[in-house]
């Protein structure tokens, strides 16, 4: 819905990367840049983004550090007893069946390219004819 994003080929959205505390999503959309200028689309579609999954109540990531506390003198009394076992780790909780992701391969930039390859008055570099070096 960013203004300067063309419609065809659509915006696509893929996971990039899982962190720690933190899933990178990567944003990808054609900037018509006759009539806008691609940093400014780029910069209000990452604002539009942010401002969408705060809506959606998601909350930015933010470093999480694991701070363990213990008492001086419980320590010594139980160190008769051998080492302390740390606490078990909750059991995860299960990830909800979803249908799959259609992953093949997308067509939807073949139209635009055909039509490239019909207008196009010099030699193509990436045709097998093309002269190498």
């Amino acid at each position: 819905k960013v203004h300067g994003v063309i419609a065809s080929p659509p915006p696509r959205a893929y996971i990039a990367s899982l962190g720690d505390s933190n899933v990178q999503v990567r944003f990808h959309g054609w900037v018509d840049q006759r009539s806008h200028d691609f940093l400014l689309v780029k910069s209000e579609a990452i604002r539009s983004t942010k401002l969408a999954l705060e809506a959606a109540g998601m909350d930015m990531p933010e470093p999480i550090y694991r701070v363990q506390l213990s008492e001086r003198s419980a320590m010594s009394a139980n160190a008769s007893q051998g080492p302390a076992m740390p606490p078990t780790a909750a059991s995860p909780k299960p990830v909800s069946a979803q249908p799959p992701l259609d992953t093949r391969v997308q067509t939807d930039l073949q139209g635009a390219m055909d039509l490239d390859e019909q207008s196009r008055d010099d030699d193509d570099l990436l045709s097998i004819e093309a002269p190498r070096e």
